[in-house]
């Protein structure tokens, strides 16, 4: 079998046949663009050619104020010109695709050398591990690590979750508590009608519905984080200003309506508040999950160097 120094070089050199490939592909790209403009040009020219060839001596003189030879002669010139850049913008193009079909025949192979590293790495894992070596001491630490890692990702990833449910909650109490005050408004404003004060009820309704499912959604939310970040200070809860069910006729006063109003306001501003919290923690869950894979990279990577080098 294969030494762990001779995997790495094949590795390495198709690592650069994939980087060439790239470019390969890169050029290949740009000049078939070139090469499509460079036979439009040679057509173009030999349709001018035709064109001169097929006229009569006195349509020519009306047409280019010039001698028909001379002229079909420049045209000539024109098109042979444009017809050998084509040619030969062509055969570059032919050496390209040479190239790719080579570098993609290297390229193919990689994930029978990768197959044949990591079984590799595997066989020098386990000697080290039976020998109880240094070096399989610190695999074994690295690897304790990255389980930790992992379980801490994880639990990120729930605590997300958690707070995207929560937000959504948040958004819709929002929604029904600003569609409440809208509707209040309209009824202290205008003439008092059945449809204001039911669309008020309605709306007043959805916000009650909604307030101890999405508290139930914070504290979900609050006990997510407490296996990410532990037992820290996030209390979150809505606060909806004593706010109950009314009847018509207590809307149906106008001072009544006006602290119901204020009320819904400062509902409204609480959940903000809320839901701008819970944002701004839910874009920290997100940082959290970049460094904890970062982190389990470098572990990994480490741990596959020490079992290299021994």
């Amino acid at each position: 079998m294969a030494s762990f120094k001779e995997i790495q070089e094949q590795s390495q050199s198709i690592e650069l046949a994939q980087k060439r490939l790239n470019r390969v592909n890169e050029q290949l790209a740009e000049k078939k663009d070139k090469l499509d403009k460079l036979d439009q040009a040679w057509r173009k020219e030999h349709e001018e050619v035709q064109e001169l060839e097929g006229l009569s001596l006195k349509s020519v003189f009306a047409k280019v104020l010039g001698d028909k030879e001379k002229q079909l002669e420049k045209e000539r010139q024109e098109y042979l010109n444009a017809f050998m850049k084509y040619e030969e913008f062509k055969k570059t193009l032919e050496i390209l695709d040479f190239e790719k079909n080579l570098l993609e025949e290297k390229v193919a192979k990689a994930d029978v050398i990768q197959a044949k590293m990591e079984q590799l790495i595997q066989q020098r894992k386990k000697e080290l591990l039976e020998q109880n070596t240094p070096e399989g001491n610190v695999i074994l630490d690295l690897e304790a690590k990255i389980r930790t890692a992992h379980k801490n990702r994880k639990e990120v990833f729930e605590a997300i979750e958690f707070g995207k449910l929560a937000q959504n909650n948040l958004t819709q109490l929002q929604r029904a508590l600003k569609e409440a005050k809208n509707w209040g408004n309209w009824d202290m404003l205008k003439s008092k009608s059945r449809t204001a004060s039911w669309m008020k009820h309605s709306a007043m309704d959805k916000a009650r519905r909604m307030a101890p499912q999405t508290q139930h959604a914070l504290d979900q939310f609050r006990r997510e984080l407490y296996d990410v970040y532990g037992k820290q200070d996030f209390e979150v809860s809505l606060n909806l200003d004593g706010l109950s069910s009314f009847t018509d006729l207590f809307f149906d006063n106008l001072i009544t309506d006006w602290i119901v109003q204020r009320k819904i306001q400062n509902s409204i501003s609480n959940v903000a508040s809320v839901h701008d919290k819970v944002k701004r923690t839910v874009g920290s869950l997100d940082h959290e999950i970049q460094k904890v894979e970062e982190a389990i990279l470098k572990m990994e990577d480490r741990k596959k160097q020490v079992i290299i080098d021994s």
